[in-house]
């Protein structure tokens, strides 16, 4: 792909339109699966996508293809797509950027042999094999993404990044109740994001276990403790996604002109962190923006949302 930049170049050079950008995405990756000592999914292969998207006259066209071959067409395509609206679409003014980035991974993927991840899996899965474990399953999925990003402005972004992941589930059942215990490991990273993979199993097989016991608590209100994972979903769900600034802007968030004002206890903070090099997290996004740590709450008090360079230039 690199020997095709100065071809894409030249053509957002010569696209008649207000702004314009390419985002390509190419690289190898593993899927696998196993279920009560089965292998049922083994897909190594690569992906290819790319999309373009012109500003024209204040209305965004956007088109992509999973071919190599037809970047003409597909910029044509997204034009056309801009001339048929009528828009108001403006850009916050960013700072342009030619950088390369290379996330460092420990444990590539692609230095393990397929058999040798199979039998990771494999090692996983007995360890959820527990009294009253009925079923076990574990997923795995690695790819070592190329992502480019060239707009008119004088961007040139390219990052390469690998993610690993795995899904470990381990049901229960005992008496005709059923209940499933689940963990999941994973990163922007290696292998050795995996380390820990066959305690985890253990885990999903022991909670599994635990809830065949569970009783129905009553309902009501009161004062609870609860672990960072679900205070982090129920953040995510009830700040995160209202603070998407398209819903902002349209009135459709709870927090649509909320900005400064107290909706929390001084002790709630909420961050929104590109950089702590976990699942979403990137050095640039999508619009070539780098990544930032931000505040949506800070005190208690809504501080911010989470924007686009169109949403950026409305709230500005």
């Amino acid at each position: 792909m690199i020997d095709k930049i100065d071809k894409v170049k030249k053509l957002l050079e010569k696209l008649p339109v207000d702004y314009a950008d390419i985002r390509i995405v190419k690289g190898p990756f593993t899927s696998l699966s196993i279920r009560d000592g089965k292998v049922v999914e083994v897909v190594e292969s690569s992906n290819f996508g790319m999309g373009i998207r012109v500003l024209y006259s204040g209305s965004f066209g956007f088109a992509s293809t999973n071919r190599d071959d037809e970047l003409e067409r597909t910029a044509e395509k997204a034009l056309k797509l801009a001339r048929t609206a009528e828009g108001k679409v403006k850009l916050s003014c960013e700072k342009t950027y030619t950088e390369r980035v290379e996330f460092k991974v420990r444990k590539n993927p692609k230095d393990f042999a397929l058999v040798d991840k199979i039998k990771k899996l494999f090692s996983v899965e007995s360890r959820a094999k527990q009294k009253c474990i009925k079923n076990t399953s574990v997923s795995y999925t690695d790819a070592c993404a190329e992502k480019f990003f060239l707009n008119s402005q004088g961007s040139e972004i390219i990052q390469k990044q690998t993610m690993t992941y795995m899904g470990i589930a381990a049901v229960a059942a005992r008496e005709g109740i059923m209940q499933e215990g689940y963990e999941v490991l994973g990163a922007i990273g290696g292998m050795d994001a995996l380390d820990d993979a066959e305690i985890k199993a253990e885990r999903a097989a022991e909670r599994a276990v635990k809830l065949l016991d569970a009783k129905t608590p009553k309902g009501g209100n009161f004062c609870c403790v609860i672990d960072g994972k679900l205070a982090g979903v129920l953040a995510h769900e009830a700040v995160g996604h209202a603070s998407e600034a398209d819903l902002v802007l349209a009135n459709n968030s709870a927090l649509s002109n909320k900005t400064g004002e107290k909706i929390g206890t001084n002790h709630v903070n909420i961050v929104d962190d590109a950089t702590i090099n976990a699942f979403g997290s990137f050095a640039y996004d999508d619009d070539g923006v780098p990544g930032q740590k931000k505040y949506l709450m800070k005190n208690g008090i809504l501080n911010s949302f989470l924007h686009s360079r169109d949403t950026g230039f409305s709230c500005c």
